[in-house]
């Protein structure tokens, strides 16, 4: 059983699911050395190629991996941008609501103010890997919409909870949510 919070309005803590920067962080940082590597590697040639393209056999090898270079950079600098701004983001999901705290703004939503919740979830490998295994975007009534990904810790266990609540009318408890001290 949770206990109350400052939040007392919307019941008692189940959980909080805070951004994993770190793990953001460390896989934006990979995309980033794969899109500089490949794009390095092959854009000399890329370039060469183009400008003898009618003269000789040109090989569509090196745009494959000219894409896999300059999706690596985007991705990297993507998860970066997106991710900056989120470090210290933290949800609190109670029987009653949801709590956001971002960027030191705290925004206490009960159930009946939250219009709708879109959830989706992916399981494999590239999707755990970009954080996109986990797709949640809560629309408030009032205020800009919250998105869980799968970089925030427990994001399934958060996401499918906040989706049964707001969609099936259906509070979470402790033992369904995970709760987590």
């Amino acid at each position: 059983m949770g206990h109350p919070t400052g939040a007392d309005e919307i019941g008692l803590l189940i959980g909080e699911y805070g951004y994993d920067w770190g793990r953001a962080r460390r896989n934006a940082g990979i995309w980033l050395v794969v899109g500089v590597l490949g794009t390095a590697a092959v854009l000399p040639g890329f370039i060469s190629a183009m400008a003898h393209a009618g003269e000789n056999g040109y090989s569509s090898g090196t745009n494959y991996v000219l894409i896999v270079g300059i999706s690596g950079l985007a991705a990297g600098v993507t998860l970066l941008a997106l991710g900056f701004p989120r470090r210290r983001e933290v949800l609190r999901l109670h029987q009653g609501g949801l709590v956001h705290r971002r960027a030191n703004v705290e925004r206490t939503l009960a159930w009946h103010d939250i219009a709708t919740v879109g959830y989706q979830e992916y399981d494999n490998a590239m999707a755990r890997f970009t954080g996109t295994d986990v797709w949640c975007v809560i629309h408030p009534r009032a205020g800009g919409p919250i998105r869980v990904t799968g970089y925030h810790d427990g994001a399934h266990r958060l996401g499918s909870a906040v989706w049964r609540a707001v969609t099936k009318g259906e509070p979470p408890t402790a033992g369904e949510a995970g709760l987590r001290w």
